[in-house]
């Protein structure tokens, strides 16, 4: 933008680099204000960063902070065509001879065939038994083809457990029936009444209702289903063809070696969040330090666990070095979970004196809604909005300052092109009395 002069005469006066060099010095108050929006938002972000290794080290504590986590077990058959074995924290280590005589079946009945899915049986009522369960389907005239009694069965709101598909063969459709549970006490009964639905009560069975049978170590066990829940402690069988196959349950140690591993590694994770956050943009934040030495506080803290022969974690191999790290004894670890699983599992997952148990509680109340970090989280949102209300505020008032000190120098200027023209004219007048 040129400079604003009077019109014909023009004082020079360049008013735009004077209103910038003097809003430069209004401004170096709104850019401290901008520096400290940025380093408190950096400070966030680096907090963020920490609650994230803290919620890392929680979750790490997660297969360690109750006893049940610690009773993990394989479970391994013989033959896997035969059965298959899923343990859960209930098992106990075992051995067991299976051998399976019948598997179970779904009940499925079928209509004799009919030329086409869309031939008219007629209209009445369906009444059809699953088991000790009963319900009953209206057949009018809009649903009296093959297909329009399957959706009716399908779409009753008081259906007990059948389904209803059509089957196309070389002899027709038929339509079939089948129950949605295995088993003797799931069988189906059909009745009809009304005109033409007679085919409907006069059903073939394809598949019968069979129970699943089998005997564990010569002690015979009755199932409705396949998969038998309940016969073993903890352990859950899936049969699959008649036969014989052993079942074997062993703990895993290795699983539970890897979860104290995580632990560890967790741990140390959480103490180079610390150290790194604590020299870079939350150097001056004591919140990191009251959470690592409340953590190191309870480490520090024996398990009073009766019946235990463990007490420290170091005990069973994880221990502190001078460094702050987390390091582990395999050996130590692997001996002390053969010598003495209770007090191992305790030492960690007691619900009132595990260390593992304790750390969770703990850092669960860090992460909580009231906890230090939603309240240094807090705080620090509100000293950036309430820096950002700031710089609203300035901006307005800089643009008050500018929009003044533009009209002031543009009096200036107008006052001194006007005393350029009154020089130049009376420079004129005193010429002509020379």
């Amino acid at each position: 933008m040129p400079a604003l002069t009077a019109p014909g005469l023009g004082s020079g006066l360049d008013i735009n680099g004077i209103v910038a060099k003097l809003m430069e010095v209004e401004r170096a108050p709104l850019q401290r204000l901008q520096s400290e929006e940025k380093k408190v938002k950096d400070q966030l972000s680096a907090f963020g960063k920490f609650k994230s290794a803290l919620s890392s080290f929680k979750d790490a504590m997660g297969n360690l902070s109750s006893v049940s986590k610690f009773k993990i077990y394989n479970a391994a058959t013989s033959d896997e065509n035969v059965l298959a074995a899923t343990a859960e924290d209930t098992a106990a280590p075992g051995t067991y001879n299976i051998d399976v005589t019948s598997l179970a079946s779904h009940h499925k009945l079928a209509t004799a065939a009919f030329a086409s899915s869309g031939d008219t049986l007629g209209t009445g009522r369906l009444d059809i038994s699953v088991g000790t369960a009963s319900f009953s389907v209206d057949i009018d005239a809009a649903s009296s083809t093959l297909t329009g009694i399957r959706d009716a069965i399908n779409q009753s709101p008081d259906n007990t457990g059948v389904t209803a598909t059509i089957l196309h063969d070389d002899a027709g459709y038929r339509l079939i029936l089948t129950a949605d549970e295995s088993g003797t006490e799931n069988a189906l009964q059909v009745s009809a009444s009304g005109s033409g639905l007679a085919p409907l009560a006069s059903l073939t069975e394809v598949s019968p209702a069979a129970d699943a049978q089998m005997t564990i170590d010569g002690f015979t066990v009755t199932s409705a289903s396949n998969k038998v829940g309940g016969a073993i402690q903890g352990v859950t069988l899936e049969l699959k063809a008649l036969g014989n196959a052993e079942v074997t349950l062993t703990r895993n140690n290795e699983a539970i070696q890897e979860s104290v591993q995580s632990f560890a590694d967790a741990y140390n994770a959480l103490q180079d969040s610390i150290d790194s956050l604590s020299q870079g943009e939350l150097e001056a934040d004591s919140t990191l330090r009251t959470v690592q030495n409340s953590i190191l506080s309870v480490i520090n803290t024996p398990a009073n666990i009766a019946g235990s022969a463990y007490s420290y974690m170091s005990e069973v191999g994880l221990s502190i070095g001078k460094d702050g790290r987390m390091s582990i004894d395999p050996l130590r670890l692997e001996k002390a979970l053969d010598t003495d699983f209770y007090g191992f599992s305790n030492v960690f997952g007691h619900d009132t004196e595990g260390f593992a148990a304790r750390l969770d509680t703990m850092v669960e109340g860090f992460l909580g809604v009231d906890g230090i970090i939603k309240t240094r989280e807090d705080g620090f949102n509100s000293r950036i909005r309430r820096i950002g209300d700031q710089q609203a505020n300035m901006e307005y008032r800089l643009q008050t300052t500018e929009k003044r000190i533009r009209t002031q120098f543009a009096g200036l200027d107008t006052l001194m092109s006007q005393m350029q023209a009154t020089g130049q004219f009376l420079t004129q007048r005193l010429g002509t009395l020379k």
